[in-house]
């Protein structure tokens, strides 16, 4: 059943006009507020949970909330969405948005239990060897998660835009873990906290 179309048409008919002039100012242009890159679960909204206005959050979503470090010579959807963010909308804020009980991070500790999945195991492979390569005892889910929401922050730092906006005091790259069965965010940092092997400064 196409539930969905009948929602539309029921937004349309009881919700529309209390947004209507956000949208029509919206007609021509965005200004976000934030570019928040989350997974694609959908037990994570957001914008329902950040309250966001219509125009304000640019979205990437993705399984994991992944994007891939700087490579100009094979630049991902993801990587051409977070330029034109930075670039053309000039947002000042990025969040990265993991979330607990996240499956795609289940996955990579159980990477064998992808076999089924072959193009899910293949397109976790590059973290999965990160991690691998990186942790000496396995780490509990919601270590992983955490880790991996430094990781992109990292890998987000390393495109030249962002460290440029970044080092000019224009653009802020957050962290997030978000507890959807809480709702709170139960891990936040900042991108000044990190080091180079994504440890907290002065922990």
């Amino acid at each position: 059943m196409e539930s969905f179309y009948q929602n539309s048409i029921e937004f349309k008919t009881k919700h529309f006009q209390k947004l209507q002039p956000s949208y029509e100012a919206l007609k021509d242009s965005q200004k976000p507020k934030s570019l928040i890159l989350s997974c694609a679960d959908s037990r994570v909204n957001p914008n329902e949970f950040t309250l966001a206005e219509p125009g304000e959050v640019f979205s990437i979503r993705n399984a994991g909330n992944l994007i891939q470090e700087y490579d100009p010579k094979s630049p991902t959807n993801e990587a051409v969405t977070l330029e034109y963010g930075v670039e053309v909308l000039e947002i000042p804020e990025i969040i990265v948005c993991g979330h607990r009980n996240c499956g795609a991070m289940g996955g990579v500790l159980n990477f064998e239990g992808l076999s089924g999945l072959p193009t899910v195991q293949q397109g976790l492979k590059p973290i999965h060897d990160l991690y691998q390569a990186e942790f000496t005892t396995a780490p509990t889910v919601d270590e992983l998660i955490e880790w991996n929401v430094k990781k992109q922050m990292q890998n987000i730092l390393s495109y030249p835009f962002v460290a440029k906006r970044v080092e000019q005091g224009k653009l802020q790259v957050w962290g997030w873990v978000w507890d959807f069965v809480n709702a709170k965010v139960s891990f936040r940092i900042h991108h000044s906290e990190l080091d180079a092997n994504l440890e907290v400064k002065n922990a």
